[in-house]
């Protein structure tokens, strides 16, 4: 009987509204299909959660406290733990770790400035090392990443990011995240798409006037990988 219920199941997972199932038409749809992967085993699959995940850290609030009156102090020694874990172990991480990473307020960069690559190969220098291409969420996280620039690698003109808008023309998402852009530092008149570029670098637009810039993304530039998630492979 089990087995029955579970074909039933089953079949009603797979039919469409017409109650029959079917396979969309290659030929209309001019697309392959893909498979998903979820890799089992990292400490966090968010990459908006912070770099650093601490084991063993715990929230504290009048229901779990057991004394109202304590909580405003637990929470605190709490996160003073946190935080010194958190520091300690990305001085760990930077101490260890084969590139020279520079750590922009508690999150770890790599900037890319002895050779160049295409976007594809950037994204899988950057994976390779337990990183991604640099996703920038913030203005202030923008801000850091270009004054870095300025003033330790002003030399260099040209960044790969993982932004891009190669799935749909003009809605840009970072590939590292999966994430539509949130903020921009677009320098007008780009995004022009000029010759089919798809995919976002930082770059110089004189006078150490940088900003975001659409480019073809076979164009070999320098790039900054970024850690978001630090798992045991960062250690190693």
């Amino acid at each position: 009987m089990w087995r029955i219920k579970y074909l039933v199941a089953l079949i009603v997972l797979c039919c469409q509204t017409t109650g029959t199932f079917s396979r969309p038409d290659d030929a209309i749809q001019g697309y392959p299909y893909w498979i998903m992967e979820m890799k089992i085993g990292t400490r966090n699959l968010s990459p908006r959660k912070p770099i650093i995940i601490n084991e063993g850290s715990s929230s504290c609030n009048c229901g779990n406290c057991g004394n109202c009156g304590n909580c405003g102090s637990s929470v605190e020694t709490t996160e003073k733990k946190e935080s010194g874990r958190r520091n300690k172990t990305i001085e760990e991480i930077m101490a260890k770790s084969t590139l020279p990473l520079v750590n922009l307020n508690g999150s770890l960069y790599y900037y890319e400035t002895t050779q160049t690559m295409n976007y594809f190969a950037a994204m899988q220098f950057c994976r390779q090392k337990g990183m991604e291409l640099v996703s920038i969420e913030t203005a202030a996280e923008n801000e850091r990443i270009m004054n870095y620039i300025k003033t330790k690698v002003n030399k260099i003109d040209h960044f790969w990011t993982s932004g891009n808008d190669l799935s749909v023309e003009g809605k840009y998402n970072w590939l590292s995240t999966g994430e539509p852009f949130s903020f921009v530092d677009w320098k007008p008149p780009v995004p022009d798409n000029l010759g089919d570029e798809d995919c976002v670098e930082i770059r110089d637009f004189g006078g150490d006037r940088y900003g975001w810039n659409d480019m073809a993304c076979m164009h070999t530039l320098n790039f900054i990988c970024e850690a978001k998630v630090c798992t045991d492979f960062c250690l190693q």
